[in-house]
């Protein structure tokens, strides 16, 4: 046994040393080429070993600067496979029938051929709808009572009782929504076609006998109630901001504050460059739509950015340059979409919070941006609110320069006092050891300050 370890330890290293003797043997052979040779390759070797230097220097900073660029573009195509599958507009549902009648298939039929309906089961088990939902084989289920059609051509009350899965909040709730304007026109139509044919009346007739009041209904900026449409956007785009804001906690810089502030503006403007690629990529893979002025979008992006970076590096400065404690601090960013109303709607809030929402940052990115895709606002409709991620940037900029400024006040009140106490001791030493010029003695001074 002994015997093979050792031998797979010897394979092991003769690989490794067969490695490294061709990747020495394939570096000569490009010292030899003439690209590596000429005033091209002598660029890009400077240029290589310019950017390795500047990055074992703040190596610190790779690991922010990677989760910035690579980790949001992730998040933002995996939630738009998900998304895009828009169960909303074909619901998984099983149908549970009680009645048997041959009026009652009609009804069915009907149900299975509309769009927002994909009826995967058909059972005669109420049990089975909890069952299938619970198992993620349906999202929806509807039970026709065994008197529905009884009931239905008596001129009593028939009700199909549906169930929707809730554990999946938004959906649900548009799923419901389409359940019920749907089922709504189907008994009208089915109500219609037993009007025509037990009542012998036109069809103009029994429409308004039926249905006496119409109505119609649009959804400006999202016809198609698409969720996705709705939310993933701003979740992207605040999830942006934190890590946005995490790399900017992670930036310590005392003595340059020129280089302070222009790594602010680096981990910003990378932040919105990271932040538009996830929002072009969900344009052009994931159907979102973008509707409006593309300057007012791209300024709200970088000035939002840049603020949230400076928020990062005041918080490394209040945690006296403790990047973990900073970093972990970052989640206060995600409370602003919630402020904001983005969510879930200020006017169903407490008092306090109609009170809060103009100071919050994303009541000024995430919402106009919003609007800007789905309503298609001009430059002119979100200016001000361009001036007000102006101000915010700013006024992120002016703390920080004043916590560099408060930073180097304690070493100069500091380095002041050690001097002032060398100050005191050598004055001290010359009150004790004085030489008294007249005589050349040496004085004793004793504690009293009297001379012995």
């Amino acid at each position: 046994m002994k015997s093979k370890i050792i031998y797979g330890i010897d394979k092991i290293v003769a690989i490794k040393d067969s490695v490294n003797k061709k990747a020495e043997n394939l570096k000569e052979e490009i010292r030899k080429t003439s690209i590596y040779n000429n005033k091209l390759g002598q660029f890009f070797r400077k240029l290589y070993n310019f950017i390795y230097e500047h990055l074992l220097k703040h190596k610190y900073m790779i690991i922010p600067i990677v989760i910035l660029l690579v980790l949001p573009p992730g998040l933002s195509i995996l939630l738009g496979l998900e998304f895009c599958k828009n169960p909303v507009d074909n619901v998984p549902t099983i149908i549970v029938n009680h009645d048997n009648s041959s009026t009652i298939q009609s009804l069915i039929q009907m149900i299975e051929d509309n769009d927002v309906f994909d009826v995967v089961v058909h059972s005669n088990d109420d049990d089975d709808i909890k069952k299938y939902i619970d198992n993620g084989t349906a999202m929806a289920g509807l039970i026709i009572p065994e008197d529905f059609s009884d009931n239905l051509l008596n001129g009593k009350e028939a009700t199909i009782l549906s169930f929707v899965d809730g554990s999946v909040t938004s959906p649900s709730s548009a799923a419901k929504g389409s359940i019920s304007e749907t089922l709504g026109t189907l008994k009208s139509g089915y109500l219609m076609k037993l009007a025509e044919g037990k009542l012998g009346m036109t069809p103009q007739n029994a429409q308004n006998l039926i249905s006496p009041m119409g109505y119609n209904y649009r959804f400006l900026g999202n016809p198609t109630k698409n969720m996705s449409i709705f939310m993933m956007e701003g979740i992207i785009l605040n999830s942006m901001q934190i890590a946005v804001a995490i790399a900017g906690s992670f930036i310590s810089e005392k003595k340059n504050y020129i280089k302070l502030i222009g790594k602010g503006v680096i981990i910003g403007l990378l932040g919105a460059l990271s932040s538009l690629i996830c929002m072009y990529t969900q344009i052009k893979f994931f159907n979102i739509p973008y509707r409006g002025t593309v300057l007012g979008g791209v300024l709200l992006t970088i000035l939002c950015n840049l603020g949230w970076a400076f928020f990062g590096i005041i918080l490394n400065y209040s945690k006296k340059g403790n990047r973990l404690e900073a970093a972990s601090s970052c989640g206060i960013v995600s409370m602003t979409m919630l402020f904001s109303g983005y969510t879930f709607p200020v006017l169903a809030m407490p008092e306090f919070f109609s009170k809060i929402v103009n100071f919050m940052p994303n009541t000024h990115f995430i919402i106009p941006l919003r609007d800007i895709s789905l309503l298609g606002f001009t430059y002119d409709d979100v200016s001000v609110h361009v001036i007000w991620l102006l101000k915010f940037a700013l006024l992120m900029v002016a703390l920080v320069t004043l916590q560099f400024v408060l930073s180097k006040i304690p070493k100069r009140e500091k380095s002041s006092k050690a001097k002032g106490n060398v100050n005191d001791e050598k004055e001290v030493l010359e009150d004790i050891h004085g030489i008294d010029s007249n005589n050349g003695q040496l004085v004793k001074v004793n504690n009293k300050g009297g001379v012995q």
